[in-house]
């Protein structure tokens, strides 16, 4: 029997894992949460819960994988995973893993985005009545957001959006360096507000 290639110096999962290869009907994916399992320093029923997870989903977009590990795990151990380590093992983006969660209806207690507004405008060259007005309005775009992702990700996504609405000149590359996100993170900004765009010219930085 074959087995996945970042199995193979793991010589001690072979014996456990080949009987419940056979009990599964795509061996592939397991292989694979074994193997994420693995980096994570996991025991092997967890990749058989996170298989159970996986396969349970309606959705399965990119991330899930990790997600269900994440999942098996806070189940089943009293070991502390983070979102960032398992993204960091499954070669993922963390805003991903937060959307794979929402496909297996886990609600964790995570901390909310709002939580992430006041550091990351801390780090703008603005003015401190501005900052109040541009947290607000996040606050407001974030009290109805359309989109799911990390924390970090949806405050960034709203700070800009507010940002636009307010029609200040503030740039996605301020914004992605201020909230240690990408700018094609940033990019994405019209979808927390469903599509809606600002009118009117920008006017100049406060």
């Amino acid at each position: 029997m074959s087995h996945h290639p970042i199995l193979q110096p793991e010589h001690r999962y072979k014996e456990r894992t080949a009987p419940l290869l056979n009990d599964v009907d795509d061996p592939s994916t397991y292989r694979d949460l074994l193997a994420l399992a693995s980096r994570l320093g996991l025991p092997v029923s967890i990749a058989l819960e996170a298989y159970t997870l996986f396969k349970g989903a309606r959705r399965k977009p990119r991330g899930l994988k990790a997600a269900a590990v994440l999942e098996a795990a806070r189940r089943m151990t009293k070991r502390l995973i983070t979102v960032e380590e398992v993204a960091r093992a499954a070669n993922v983006k963390p805003g991903q893993v937060y959307t794979a969660l929402q496909a297996l209806g886990v609600k964790h207690r995570w901390i909310p985005p709002e939580h992430y507004l006041i550091s990351v405008v801390s780090k703008l060259k603005l003015a401190g009545e501005f900052r109040a007005k541009l947290v607000a309005e996040a606050l407001n775009i974030l009290s109805c957001r359309r989109v799911h992702g990390s924390p970090r990700t949806l405050a960034a996504l709203a700070l800009y959006a507010a940002a636009k609405r307010l029609r200040a000149n503030l740039s996605m590359a301020e914004v992605a360096e201020a909230a240690s996100v990408s700018k094609s993170t940033i990019k994405r900004w019209k979808e927390i507000l469903g599509g809606d765009r600002p009118k009117g010219p920008p006017r100049q930085r406060p």
